[in-house]
Protein backbone atom coordinates (compact mmCIF):
# COMPACT_ATOMS: atom_id res chain seq x y z
CA UNK A 1 0.00 0.00 0.00
CA UNK A 2 1.35 3.33 -1.06
CA UNK A 3 1.33 6.48 1.07
CA UNK A 4 -1.12 8.99 -0.39
CA UNK A 5 -0.29 12.56 0.64
CA UNK A 6 -3.61 13.92 -0.64
CA UNK A 7 -5.64 11.66 1.64
CA UNK A 8 -3.39 12.53 4.56
CA UNK A 9 -3.87 16.25 3.89
CA UNK A 10 -7.66 15.83 3.68
CA UNK A 11 -7.72 13.81 6.92
CA UNK A 12 -5.62 16.41 8.77
CA UNK A 13 -7.79 19.23 7.37
CA UNK A 14 -10.97 17.48 8.56
CA UNK A 15 -9.48 16.93 12.02
CA UNK A 16 -8.50 20.60 12.28
CA UNK A 17 -11.95 21.74 11.08
CA UNK A 18 -13.77 19.50 13.57
CA UNK A 19 -11.42 20.49 16.39
CA UNK A 20 -11.81 24.20 15.73
CA UNK A 21 -15.59 23.78 15.54
CA UNK A 22 -15.66 22.06 18.91
CA UNK A 23 -13.38 24.66 20.48
CA UNK A 24 -15.37 27.62 19.13
CA UNK A 25 -18.65 25.99 20.18
CA UNK A 26 -17.41 25.45 23.72
CA UNK A 27 -16.03 28.99 23.89
CA UNK A 28 -19.34 30.44 22.66
CA UNK A 29 -21.31 28.35 25.14
CA UNK A 30 -19.01 29.44 27.98
CA UNK A 31 -19.28 33.13 27.07
CA UNK A 32 -23.07 32.90 26.75
CA UNK A 33 -23.36 31.07 30.05
CA UNK A 34 -21.25 33.69 31.82
CA UNK A 35 -23.23 36.53 30.22
CA UNK A 36 -26.57 35.09 31.33
CA UNK A 37 -25.48 34.09 34.85
CA UNK A 38 -26.82 37.33 36.38
CA UNK A 39 -30.08 37.24 34.38
CA UNK A 40 -33.14 35.61 35.88
CA UNK A 41 -36.80 35.41 34.99
CA UNK A 42 -39.05 38.08 36.43
CA UNK A 43 -40.82 37.06 39.61
CA UNK A 44 -44.35 37.61 38.30
CA UNK A 45 -47.06 35.09 38.90
CA UNK A 46 -49.98 36.31 36.82
CA UNK A 47 -52.31 33.52 37.90
CA UNK A 48 -51.85 34.16 41.61
CA UNK A 49 -52.22 37.90 41.16
CA UNK A 50 -55.58 37.46 39.43
CA UNK A 51 -56.80 35.14 42.15
CA UNK A 52 -55.85 37.61 44.87
CA UNK A 53 -57.34 40.62 43.05
CA UNK A 54 -60.65 39.22 41.86
CA UNK A 55 -62.38 42.60 42.23
CA UNK A 56 -60.07 44.15 39.65
CA UNK A 57 -62.00 46.66 37.56
CA UNK A 58 -59.90 46.21 34.41
CA UNK A 59 -61.60 42.85 33.70
CA UNK A 60 -58.59 41.32 31.96
CA UNK A 61 -57.58 44.35 29.89
CA UNK A 62 -54.05 45.70 30.13
CA UNK A 63 -53.70 49.32 31.16
CA UNK A 64 -52.02 51.70 28.71
CA UNK A 65 -49.06 53.56 30.14
CA UNK A 66 -47.65 56.71 28.60
CA UNK A 67 -44.13 56.36 27.21
CA UNK A 68 -42.96 59.51 28.99
CA UNK A 69 -44.12 58.17 32.38
CA UNK A 70 -42.46 54.84 31.72
CA UNK A 71 -39.15 56.43 30.70
CA UNK A 72 -39.26 58.72 33.73
CA UNK A 73 -39.62 55.68 35.99
CA UNK A 74 -36.78 53.87 34.19
CA UNK A 75 -34.50 56.91 34.51
CA UNK A 76 -35.21 57.08 38.25
CA UNK A 77 -34.47 53.38 38.75
CA UNK A 78 -31.26 53.51 36.72
CA UNK A 79 -30.05 56.71 38.44
CA UNK A 80 -29.38 58.43 35.13
CA UNK A 81 -28.31 62.00 35.68
CA UNK A 82 -26.50 62.95 32.45
CA UNK A 83 -28.04 60.75 29.75
CA UNK A 84 -31.79 60.62 30.13
CA UNK A 85 -34.03 58.64 27.82
CA UNK A 86 -36.71 60.71 26.13
CA UNK A 87 -39.86 59.58 24.30
CA UNK A 88 -39.69 59.41 20.51
CA UNK A 89 -43.05 61.10 19.96
CA UNK A 90 -45.70 62.63 22.15
CA UNK A 91 -48.69 60.44 22.99
CA UNK A 92 -51.83 61.27 20.99
CA UNK A 93 -54.09 60.61 23.99
CA UNK A 94 -52.52 63.30 26.23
Amino acid sequence: MRFNSTLTFIFIFILIAVGSGIISGLKGYTLGHEALQEVSQPDIRRGERKLNNEDDSSSGQDALVSEADLLEEVNEKMDRSSERAVPLAEDAED
